[in-house]
């Protein structure tokens, strides 16, 4: 990940884990996570993963059970919720005591791509 992240333009980034959980030596700014973001939503399994607000896992060697689900909290994508934007395409949200309400978002409109990142919400 962190090869990938260099190759991709990142300065100000080092991850220690895949999940973001914290790590005093886990890292990264909101330019680099919007580099970062740009390039996966090139990929589209991962775009259309982040898009809904539940996602059902196709079954795997590893994991053959057919009920394992991403459930997305992005308010943005649920339509009942809100906080609900119709423009939106994903992404994801999180939280850890450390870093606070963090979100990564993207939308489309008119053929416009946005990405924001918001880090250390306190709500």
């Amino acid at each position: 990940m962190n090869s990938k992240a260099v190759e991709l333009g990142c300065k100000n980034t080092h991850f220690v884990n895949p999940n973001g959980i914290h790590n005093e030596e886990h890292y990264s700014s909101a330019y680099d996570l919007a580099l970062i973001t740009k390039y996966a939503m090139k990929n589209e399994t991962f775009r259309e993963i982040v898009s809904y607000s539940s996602y059902k896992l196709p079954p795997t060697e590893l994991y053959p059970e057919d009920n394992r689900i991403f459930a997305n909290t992005n308010d943005m994508l649920i339509p009942y919720s809100n906080h609900y934007y119709k423009y939106a395409t994903g992404i994801k949200t999180g939280y850890t005591s450390a870093a606070g309400y963090c979100l990564v978002a993207s939308a489309e409109k008119n053929n416009l791509n946005l990405i924001s990142i918001i880090f250390g919400s306190e709500d």
